[in-house]
């Protein structure tokens, strides 16, 4: 038979995850409860307002296909959050796209800003398609660490060792998914004075968290503390953490025109517009005055639930507590040796098999011996998870 697939598609590896959620199927058939702290979507409901926005959608026969872009109303509602939450000024509708989530916006935007003979620097620990968007694009992404006792965060000394003549771009996540970093104003100045040295780099800065930070951190992105960086920034962001509508698929990108128009043609080629019906839901999340209180509910409901998992790790492996998102990026250099396992791959694999509970290992983010839990799920699950944690750290290797 004919080898049809492409060279890319060929190197692009799969996940080890992927034989870890098999393993926790087979388990599963078995009758064995696995809990899941790999995956990174909030379990709890849609707003009802916005659930009552996309079925009054269906009734007045919203169906048709929507502009490239998003609809007009959207993109209006995008520039006025902005405003109303970033203090960030000047944008016009003209400037945001709307996409089938916000991995779409982040694919689509390397596409059209990078290319063969680029460098873009991702700071690890990554999301995990970062640096595979950036191959796709033909050009090379750049790995730079960001040990834990700098927090998992780039310093201004890491980002400027390593801009060279070859860098187009960056990515910048705060909160970050996988370690729940967030950038102070005080890091974010000394960024942005390193970036202001090169303004050739383009910055894409992905705040898909932003309402999940925790006292008394705040969210800030680059842009307010640095404005003279539009010209050349593209903010991501979405409905999908926060307005736990990740299956609708809401994303959107603000930035220069000339790369919004960019990404505009490219969709056109591809998906087109996002679900109008979505949209028209995502409007009314960003407009309703009641989402700002549910956002506030939504933010202690996950507070809490870090307490208790980190509280209920520390027994057992050093953990930070993070200041956002939904994940605790777990150190488990110790539980290696104690395991008698040579990589947190392994560990990952014998933690489902004894434990029956599911993380992702470090090795996926670019900084192995640490594994990423979610608690993006139920107080009751994560007790359970960290006494089946516990009771597995204290069993021979062999159990």
């Amino acid at each position: 038979m004919n080898d049809f697939l492409n060279h890319f598609v060929k190197c692009i590896p799969s996940s080890p995850t992927l034989a870890m959620s098999e393993q926790a199927n087979h388990l599963a058939k078995q009758g064995i409860e696995v809990i899941n702290l790999s995956v990174g979507e909030p379990d709890l409901p849609v707003p009802e307002w916005v659930r009552t926005a996309a079925m009054d959608a269906i009734i007045r026969g919203e169906h048709e296909y929507t502009p490239i872009a998003g609809l007009p109303e959207l993109r209006q509602a995008v520039v006025d959050k902005l405003v109303r939450e970033n203090h960030l000024l000047g944008y016009q509708p003209s400037q945001v796209i709307v996409g089938n989530g916000a991995k779409q916006v982040l694919f689509n935007s390397c596409m059209v800003l990078f290319q063969s003979g680029n460098e873009v620097i991702v700071p690890a620990p990554y999301w995990v398609s970062y640096p595979t968007m950036v191959e796709m694009s033909g050009a090379t992404p750049v790995i730079v660490g960001c040990p834990e006792h700098d927090g998992f965060k780039l310093s201004a000394e890491r980002l400027r060792a390593n801009i060279g003549p070859k860098t187009r771009g960056i990515f910048l996540n705060s909160p970050s998914n996988p370690t729940g970093a967030v950038y102070t104003p005080t890091e974010w100045r000394d960024l942005a004075d390193v970036l202001l040295e090169h303004p050739d780099l383009f910055i894409i800065c992905d705040d898909i968290y932003e309402h999940l930070v925790y006292d008394p951190y705040h969210f800030t992105t680059l842009l307010e503390i640095e404005p003279t960086l539009k010209d050349r920034t593209l903010v991501v962001n979405g409905l999908s953490k926060s307005f736990s509508m990740t299956g609708w698929r809401v994303g959107y990108g603000v930035g220069p025109a000339a790369i919004i128009s960019g990404m505009t043609r490219l969709q056109s080629h591809s998906t087109s517009g996002a679900s109008c019906i979505a949209q028209w839901a995502a409007i009314e999340a960003l407009n309703n005055p009641q989402s700002q209180s549910f956002l506030q509910q939504r933010k202690e409901i996950f507070e809490k639930r870090r307490d208790i998992l980190v509280q209920g790790l520390q027994d057992i492996m050093p953990v930070q507590s993070p200041a956002g998102a939904f994940y605790v990026y777990a150190n488990v250099l110790d539980m290696m040796k104690q395991k008698g396992v040579q990589s947190d791959l392994d560990l990952g694999q014998a933690m489902l098999k004894h434990a029956h509970v599911s993380g992702v290992p470090g090795t996926e983010f670019g900084l192995p011996g640490y594994m990423r839990f979610s608690y993006a799920t139920s107080e009751d699950r994560l007790h359970k998870a960290t006494e089946r944690l516990q009771n597995w750290a204290t069993q021979t290797p062999s159990s």
